[in-house]
C-alpha cells in the first residue's frame, strides 16, 4: 500500500514536471513569437497602426511615426481621427464603423492625413480586421502608403489637359473661317471656361 502511494506520488510528480516543462516551453515560444511579430511590425518599411473598436491607436510603428512626424507615445491612446484631415473626418468615422460591422468590404481607399507640421498627405489605406481569442472583431490593423506625389502628378496632368484643350480650341477658333469679332468673342468665352474648370 505504501509502495503504491509512493509510486503514484512519483508518477504524479514526474507528470507535473513534464507538464510544467511543456507549459514553460510553450510560453517561451509564445513570448518569442510575440517579440518577432513586434520587431517585424516596428521595423516594417510600411506605415502600420492598429486601432481598437473605438478607433483609438493601440499600436503604431516607426514608419508611421516618421510619416506623420510624431513619436509613438504621442499617437498611442489617441483617436485616429486626430490625424485625419478635417474635411474627411465624418466620412472616415462612418467607413470605420461600417468596416467593423461587416457592412463595408475591406478594400483599399484614399484618405488625407495631417502631419504634425500641418501639411496634408494623400494616403492609400489597406485594412484588415483584428480578432480576439474568441473570434470577435477587436479592431482594425492598417497599412498606410503615401501617394501624395502620385496625387500631385495626377493634378498637374489634369491641369495640363485642360490647358491643352484650351490651346486646341483657340487654334480652331483663330484659324476658322469666322469674322475677327466672332473669333475674339469665342476666345474670351473659351478663356473664361478654362479658368472656371481650372478652379474646380
Amino acid at each position: 500500500d505504501l509502495v503504491m502511494c509512493v509510486l503514484i506520488v512519483a508518477v504524479i510528480g514526474f507528470v507535473a514536471r513534464r507538464v510544467g516543462d511543456t507549459i514553460d516551453r510553450v510560453q517561451g515560444a509564445l513570448r518569442e513569437s510575440e517579440a518577432r511579430f513586434r520587431e517585424l511590425f516596428d521595423s516594417a518599411p510600411v506605415a502600420y497602426h492598429e486601432l481598437d473598436t473605438d478607433g483609438v491607436v493601440r499600436q503604431v510603428n516607426r514608419a508611421e511615426c516618421a510619416l506623420l512626424g510624431y513619436e509613438a507615445s504621442e499617437m498611442l491612446g489617441r483617436p485616429i481621427w486626430d490625424f485625419i484631415a478635417g474635411a474627411e473626418l465624418e466620412a472616415s468615422r462612418e467607413l470605420f464603423r461600417r468596416k467593423l460591422s461587416g457592412e463595408q468590404n475591406l478594400e483599399p481607399n484614399c484618405r488625407r492625413y495631417v502631419r504634425r507640421d500641418g501639411t496634408e498627405l494623400w494616403i492609400e489605406v489597406h485594412d484588415v480586421l483584428v480578432h480576439n481569442a474568441t473570434g470577435e472583431t477587436a479592431g482594425i490593423r492598417t497599412a498606410l502608403l503615401d501617394i501624395t506625389k502620385r496625387k500631385r502628378a495626377e493634378e498637374r496632368i489634369e491641369k495640363m489637359l485642360v490647358w491643352q484643350r484650351g490651346i486646341s480650341l483657340l487654334q480652331q477658333l483663330l484659324l476658322g473661317p469666322a469674322p475677327l469679332e466672332d473669333k475674339l468673342r469665342k476666345v474670351t468665352d473659351a478663356r473664361s471656361e478654362e479658368r472656371r474648370v481650372g478652379k474646380e
